[in-house]
């Protein structure tokens, strides 16, 4: 298989950024049809680093595949690893030390006499497109963290695109044996006249969406225009943005082109063979023999394990601790409301409470001792010849009972005095919860009441004689009369 281009078109930016770290190959303004190998790096690493990695990948692995190209014209996978290998030597001799190592993408495009080749190392991206049919035959799965966590469910296809985690790696060009990762190869024979393959860093794609590249692409403007149209919609981009734009002329058939490898189309690397977006145009036109990849409802789930996923590993790791120390704070709180409620359920029966007969016998001895002070108190008032009037508590001593106030003294020494009640003057009675104690202060009160009332019925029969002269009672002792 042999083919022909056109002149490759460079597009090799700085945008927000202080030094240029991306390198790209042919260089902008070197480019020619003759050209066969192109690359594309996004250094990383910070000022004089990432420019020195990008630059001595595409140097080491150029100067590689060159020489070692076989006689036939067929650049192997073997080849392609190797120059890989040559590269990570190369980084190695140039490490100082530090922590912060230096490291870079990598995408490469091959066309040789087996086909077209296809690899990257990282977020950098390669599509294969045919305006023809505006369709996206090929688009390189980044190896980044959001791809990792949208492959594993945890977000959206389009949260990719605005996740704050969209520039982490989990793969890339460094030194160290640790940082030995495999370049991942895709092949393809499927190559018409008009087909673009597009080699671009990740600044490319800030603000640029696939349809946008298609639109773009797909236009019947010259490469030169297309290039210049992507170079103004990336202008604000912050970060360096590099690409390289190559268009296939012509594609001439050899014998034993059938036995090529062409596995673009099912390709584990190939977003679009396990998971089309859905705004991605499918539809064809025309009487091209490539059948359009059909769009599956769910992505499906890779069928290898990327050789180096520790951001991934750690962000999935964190999440799940996280999930179980929250479910282990719910069954705690849990735990504690059920015991707090058992512990009321238990105890509630323990409180202190009156029994029904408790208290029936409780109210009958407040009545009675009620009624006995009433009844005590009528009587006292009658004697005093004040039934149904309001008796003070303190009442003055009658005229015509002299005889009675050292009675009443030893009374009320003997009987406490009761504390005045708010009520105009009437004693109130104190109950005491003691039953025994009681009926001795009834008895008491009994007791003096009878001896009262015996002492003024002697008086009555009795009464003092006058010292008049007749010998008759008084008049006072006339009108002393005891109501009973």
């Amino acid at each position: 298989m042999k083919f022909e281009i056109f002149t490759p078109t460079v597009i090799y930016e700085l945008g927000k950024r202080k030094n240029q770290e991306d390198s790209v190959f042919p260089a902008k303004g070197a480019t020619a049809d003759s050209d066969r190998l192109f690359l594309v790096c996004d250094g990383m690493g910070g000022h004089s680093k990432g420019e020195v990695a990008s630059a001595n990948v595409i140097d080491a692995m150029t100067a590689w595949i060159k020489q070692r190209t076989l006689p036939n014209g067929i650049v192997t996978d073997n080849i392609i690893e190797d120059a890989l290998q040559s590269a990570h030597q190369r980084l190695d001799s140039l490490d100082d030390g530090a922590e912060n190592k230096m490291g870079t993408t990598l995408t490469l495009v091959c066309l040789h006499r087996g086909g077209v080749s296809m690899g990257h190392v990282g977020d950098s991206r390669i599509y294969h497109i045919r305006p023809s049919q505006r369709q996206i035959l090929y688009k390189s799965i980044d190896h980044s963290l959001v791809y990792e966590l949208f492959r594993s469910g945890v977000i959206s296809y389009d949260e990719m695109a605005t996740s704050p985690q969209r520039n982490v790696i989990t793969r890339a060009i460094m030194p160290g044996a640790e940082n030995n990762d495999k370049i991942d190869i895709a092949h393809t024979t499927n190559v018409q006249p008009g087909d673009y393959f597009y080699l671009c860093s990740d600044g490319m794609l800030e603000v640029t969406s696939d349809d946008q590249l298609l639109d773009v692409l797909c236009s019947d403007s010259s490469d030169v225009m297309k290039a210049s149209k992507l170079e103004s919609m990336t202008a604000e981009n912050k970060d360096n943005h590099t690409a390289l734009l190559i268009k296939i002329k012509d594609v001439v058939a050899e014998p034993g082109d059938e036995n090529l490898p062409n596995d673009e189309h099912v390709s584990r690397f190939n977003e679009m063979a396990t998971v089309v977006p859905v705004n991605a145009a499918s539809s064809t036109t025309g009487n091209e023999a490539q059948p359009v990849v059909p769009t599956p409802v769910k992505p499906v789930a890779p069928p290898y394990a990327p050789a180096r996923n520790t951001a991934a590993v750690k962000t999935d790791g964190a999440k799940k601790g996280m999930n179980k120390i929250l479910l282990l704070l719910i069954i705690l709180l849990m735990a504690i409301v059920i015991g707090c409620a058992v512990y009321i359920l238990l105890n509630k029966d323990k409180s202190p409470r009156v029994d029904d007969e408790d208290s029936a016998e409780v109210s009958e001895m407040v009545e009675k001792s009620s009624n006995s002070a009433i009844d005590a108190e009528t009587a006292t008032d009658a004697t005093d010849g004040n039934l149904g009037n309001d008796v003070p508590y303190h009442r003055e001593r009658s005229k015509n009972q002299p005889n009675q106030a050292p009675k009443k003294a030893k009374e009320e020494k003997a009987t406490p005095k009761e504390p005045q009640s708010n009520n105009g003057g009437y004693r109130d009675k104190i109950i005491q919860p003691e039953t025994q104690r009681k009926d001795n202060q009834n008895e008491s009160k009994d007791l003096n009441l009878r001896e009262r009332l015996k002492q003024k019925s002697g008086e009555e029969t009795n009464p003092k004689p006058d010292n008049n002269a007749k010998g008759e009672p008084s008049a006072e002792g006339k009108k002393i009369k005891l109501p009973l």
